[in-house]
């Protein structure tokens, strides 16, 4: 079996159809559908079905699809660990990252890399702890920065930092500087759902207080949350690299509360995500190195 014909069948699975799979490739279909039969001929097994609407995998379908990709990167990363052993670092780096975090971390690693290590390629994800985790799990990313040490024993963790976390508000609200936590409380909020990290820890903060936000809205998107407190509709919570520069928003320090954030990883890294994981160690001081989380 060759590894570019399960390359061809990803690429098929990932455009939903061998027509739009042909036109991405720039080959003909009739010569993609070919080596598509051959693979299913190889195995013994159908892999697509086909309709009108494109392709879905069959159960023997899935199953390779899921290892296929892991055989893929495999061979990536001995190509990529061959060419590093003759002295350069290359090859894909995954990366995951919280939405909060994309303009103060992930900017600066992206063009850290592009500097320094310009034959890595990062792949940078954004988005919520719950998928980056399911993302490092199944092995699409290397890397993950959340705001948790996963109980997995085979994800190796290690502290990055912590954010102080700020109440965002606009000018149709007081400055929330000058409101106590039980004023706070009976504003307005649109925050994330319980789920997530921040929500959490401002319903710990308020609790502790006998006191409980006063929720308007549960949206776990941090650009519609920005529009919705810019527009006066509420007050949220963010951390400080998410409080924006500009907009006429106003914040504050929310009481004495902080994010801690962590690193996690699988072993082994290949050396491209390994020259990822070392950039975002020397980072780090671009978080605060207090709090307790």
């Amino acid at each position: 079996m060759e590894t570019r014909r399960l390359d061809l069948f990803v690429r098929i699975v990932e455009a939903g159809s061998v027509s739009r799979a042909a036109r991405e490739l720039g080959v003909a279909q009739p010569a993609l559908s070919q080596q598509l039969a051959v693979l299913e001929r190889e195995l013994g097994a159908s892999l697509l079905q086909r309709s009108a609407a494109g392709v879905t995998l069959t159960p023997a379908g899935q199953s390779l699809y899921a290892r296929a990709q892991t055989i893929l990167r495999l061979v990536a990363d001995l190509r990529d660990t061959a060419r590093s052993r003759a002295g350069e670092v290359a090859g894909a780096a995954p990366v995951g990252i919280l939405p909060t975090l994309a303009s103060r971390l992930g900017e600066k690693l992206f063009l850290r890399l592009t500097a320094e290590a310009p034959l890595v390629q990062l792949q940078l994800m954004e988005a919520g702890e719950a998928a980056l985790l399911r993302a490092l799990s199944d092995g699409s990313l290397d890397i993950v920065v959340i705001s948790h040490r996963p109980r997995d024993r085979d994800v190796r963790a290690e502290r990055l930092g912590a954010e102080r976390l700020y109440v965002v508000a606009s000018s149709a609200f007081p400055h929330p500087g000058d409101l106590s936590l039980a004023d706070l409380a009976a504003l307005p909020w649109i925050v994330t759902r319980p789920t997530n990290s921040i929500r959490q820890i401002v319903d710990a903060t308020l609790a502790r207080e006998g006191l409980a936000a006063n929720v308007m809205a549960e949206i776990d998107s941090l650009t519609i949350v920005l529009a919705a407190v810019t527009r006066g509709m509420g007050i949220t919570v963010l951390p400080e690299g998410a409080v924006p520069a500009d907009g006429g928003l106003r914040a504050a320090p929310f009481a004495d509360a902080w994010r801690t954030l962590s690193v996690c990883w699988r072993e082994p890294l290949a050396p491209s995500s390994a020259r990822a994981l070392r950039t975002l160690r020397e980072l780090a001081a671009v978080l605060a190195p207090g709090g307790d989380g």
